[in-house]
């Protein structure tokens, strides 16, 4: 008997050393990491206490700009399958903060939310942005609202992804060091003895076992996904930066009522199976914020822009369009002038708000210096008979007047017709200066419409030879019709 329980010892004891040795990582050099995983639009801004922050500026340089702030153990990487659905129509701009991603650990080896929003403010001041949306997931949520309530003249709109709310005392809520739910690794960083060990065993199944509880459907949590996410905690001296988190005391001393003083208004994004925060958090947001939109997604966990980012993007770009009162502005100053009042309203205007409200954009762009300084609009028309052919008739384009003969109209309009191709279109069609827009490749058009034979009224054959010898009448969009345009 002595020698069997001599036997099992020595088994276990042959056991856990391999376990050890397996789970057991040394760092990665940061420019192996940087070789493999800065690529596309990443770039490196050094701040001035030395901190190298990676960050990446794509999409729509004219469009408004949304930042993108990662949860805790994350990266810009979690965006990655959000930004194709947004980048036509604006600017991102996403960021790793200090400790995580390619960023990894800084001099100062200050890992607060304060400097968190630091790091975010002098990202943001060093592309010149002033005014910008920002949309943060878990612990970058809970950085995206504190940074709107420290710098609200900067935010358009705030975005909040499965975000941290405030702890508030007599509620239920599980420790994640109690939650079985949570990921292992994040119970183990609550224990001063574990802390230590996870310094340098880090074994690869805490990054499959995290992400598995991070989303609810199980295909997503690919074992590429899990090594992006494992060798990226293994960026030198990140561990010990990530570690370095839960030496105080992780929470502050603010209540619900703190949301009542955020101004911007607010889409809060939550999924129904999130283990990692409760679903039920997002009603402090709800029951405080004064303008906010709610939107719970049913079988969606944690991670929703990366679980569903097609119905995120859409949320998120009906919750920027919602604050459209600049576009009117932009328009109505545009075209101030008494040739263009009707009935005391401007009349460009006017027709922008009716397309807008048939749903009648196949194409809307604004430009940016700060606030919205531009804007043009792509409505439908229709060719009879029809000839099979996808028209759009771009109307009005407008610049603020103390904008104009700066370059603005011309990259709007160039920024459209790259946009039309890329929607499909055809043709374009509009009513304007002819030695203006003949710059772009517009001409005086052949085919029939009701402003009849004008050198005013041009085409734009974005497919090659399109509308040669038609014999067809050109239809504008309703609203041109019930405002006699």
């Amino acid at each position: 008997m002595k020698r069997l329980f001599k036997w099992a010892g020595l088994l276990l004891l042959a056991f856990l050393i391999c376990i050890i040795y397996l789970g057991t990582y040394f760092d990665i050099p940061r420019e192996e990491l940087e070789a493999k995983y800065a690529t596309g639009a990443s770039q490196f801004l050094t701040l001035d206490d030395g901190s190298r922050i990676h960050y990446r500026d794509e999409g729509n340089q004219l469009g408004q700009v949304i930042v993108l702030v990662h949860g805790f153990n994350g990266s810009l990487f979690n965006f990655e399958r959000l930004v194709p659905y947004l980048s036509e129509d604006y600017r991102l701009v996403s960021l790793d903060l200090p400790a995580f991603g390619l960023t990894g650990a800084i001099p100062s080896g200050d890992y607060s939310t304060k400097n968190f929003m630091k790091t975010i403010n002098q990202l943001v001041d060093s592309l010149n942005i002033e005014k910008f949306s920002i949309a943060g997931n878990s612990m970058g949520g809970g950085v995206s609202w504190r940074y709107t309530l420290q710098h609200p003249e900067q935010i358009n709109s705030l975005i909040l992804i499965a975000s941290s709310s405030v702890r508030v005392a007599g509620e239920e809520e599980a420790e994640a060091d109690e939650d079985e739910s949570s990921p292992l690794a994040w119970r183990l960083l609550f224990s001063n003895f574990t802390r230590k060990i996870l310094l340098v065993f880090t074994p690869k199944f805490f990054a499959e076992q995290g992400l598995k509880a991070s989303v609810y459907d199980q295909d997503l949590a690919t074992k590429e996904w899990a090594n992006e996410f494992h060798e990226l905690v293994l960026l030198e001296g990140s561990r010990e930066a990530i570690i370095s988190m839960f030496s105080g005391d992780r929470y502050g001393n603010e209540t619900p009522e703190i949301f009542k003083q955020i101004s911007a208004p607010t889409l809060v994004i939550h999924g129904e199976e999130d283990n990692l925060i409760d679903v039920e958090s997002s009603k402090h947001f709800e029951e405080n914020i004064p303008e906010v939109t709610v939107k719970i997604y049913s079988n969606i966990g944690h991670l929703p822009m990366y679980e569903d980012p097609e119905r995120t993007a859409k949320d998120i770009r009906d919750a920027i369009n919602e604050d459209i009162d600049s576009i009117y502005e932009v328009v109505s100053l545009a075209f101030q002038g008494e040739e263009n009042v009707r009935d005391g309203e401007i009349i460009q205007e006017r027709l922008v708000k009716e397309l807008i409200q048939d749903n009648d954009d196949i194409v809307n762009l604004v430009a940016e210096d700060s606030v919205i300084v531009g804007h043009v609009f792509v409505s439908p028309v229709t060719l009879e008979p029809d000839a099979g052919l996808s028209c759009g008739q771009v109307s009005p384009l407008s610049v603020l007047p103390e904008f104009q003969s700066k370059g603005i109209g011309s990259a709007l309009m160039q920024a459209v017709i790259e946009k039309s191709k890329n929607e499909g279109l055809d043709a374009l069609f509009l009513l304007g200066d002819p030695n203006y827009y003949k710059k772009f490749g517009f001409v005086a058009s052949a085919v029939k419409s009701a402003y009849g034979p004008s050198e005013y009224f041009q085409e734009l054959e974005l497919k090659a030879n399109c509308l040669e010898s038609l014999n067809v009448h050109v239809h504008l969009a309703s609203a041109f019709i019930r405002l006699e345009l």
